[in-house]
């Protein structure tokens, strides 16, 4: 929207003010300005970067401006599983694991930190959770990468994962085994009927809005509004709305009974995590996994 906004009105000058050091490097020729009380502000030189200390603050996480060179941003809150799970996976002092909110945020983090606009000597990449994306939405910005299950709770039904926190309560490793088994058996069980039916049409729309975002975004105002009202009804995929949807559909179901039919990382890959755990609250396979969380 700003983008448009500053396209339309290329004479005015724009003053934005922002906790947001993605956005704020976004801006084309932009000098910055930081506001450090109610009553100064430093005025950075165009070509300068921004200072360490001043990212560690915004983004919460002071200690990488002095022992951080490699930056993981992930999605959730500070507190989030998110954070907890990636900080004992990089388990290193020289990595900061931030979290940035939502899927966009973390690649607009990375990006922007890859730039080098901001302080350098950063390395930084991400972790996003699949949501049921296609995998072409989710392999295309380099260096994020999606989690190998659906959200971020399946870490805990991978099978090394739960056979780990198995052990580390104590239980034999052949009553794991039967546990896991019983556990996977119960949530694949759980996706049948409406149920399966359900994530088939969710990854179908969301297919469903990427095509049509992308049709869209090429779209610009212009004087005469016939032209934009011929723009607007002509974006149509290849072989027209009707064959598309049916394509995505049919795609969707294909790979969501295959994942269910395959092996359980397959399935806990696709379908959503926080759905089949809670189906098994009032099992002794859920306080199992409720003793890691």
């Amino acid at each position: 929207m700003w983008d448009d906004l500053e396209d339309l009105a290329s004479k005015t000058r724009f003053a934005y003010i922002t906790h947001d050091i993605p956005f704020a490097l976004s801006r084309r020729r932009a000098q910055f300005a930081i506001a450090r009380s109610e009553a100064t502000a430093d005025l950075l030189p165009a070509a300068s970067t921004l200072p360490a200390d001043l990212v560690a603050q915004v983004f919460g996480a002071a200690s990488f401006s002095v022992t951080a060179s490699r930056l993981v941003f992930c999605e959730g809150k500070p507190n989030s599983y998110d954070v907890e799970i990636l900080s004992a996976w990089h388990n290193c002092p020289r990595t900061a694991v931030v979290a940035a909110g939502g899927c966009s945020a973390v690649r607009e983090c990375v990006s922007v930190f890859r730039t080098g606009l901001v302080t350098g000597g950063f390395e930084a990449v991400g972790y996003v959770d699949r949501d049921g994306l296609p995998d072409d939405t989710l392999n295309a910005v380099p260096y994020v990468k999606a989690h190998p299950v659906s959200e971020i709770e399946g870490f805990i039904c991978l099978e090394p994962v739960f056979k780990g926190i198995a052990k580390y309560n104590g239980i034999e490793p052949s009553d794991a085994e039967n546990r896991y088994h019983s556990f996977t058996t119960a949530a694949k069980a759980a996706f049948k009927d409406a149920a399966l039916n359900k994530e088939i049409l969710n990854r179908a729309k969301k297919r469903a809005e990427i095509v049509l975002v992308a049709l869209m975004n090429p779209i610009k105002p212009d004087p005469d509004l016939s032209k934009v009202r011929a723009a607007f009804g002509g974006a149509n995929p290849a072989g027209g709305w009707q064959s598309a949807l049916q394509t995505m559909f049919s795609d969707e179901e294909i790979r969501l009974k295959n994942s269910l039919a395959g092996p359980f990382a397959d399935f806990i890959r696709d379908f959503p995590a926080k759905s089949f755990t809670l189906w098994l609250r009032g099992s002794s396979t859920w306080h199992l996994m409720l003793s890691c969380a």
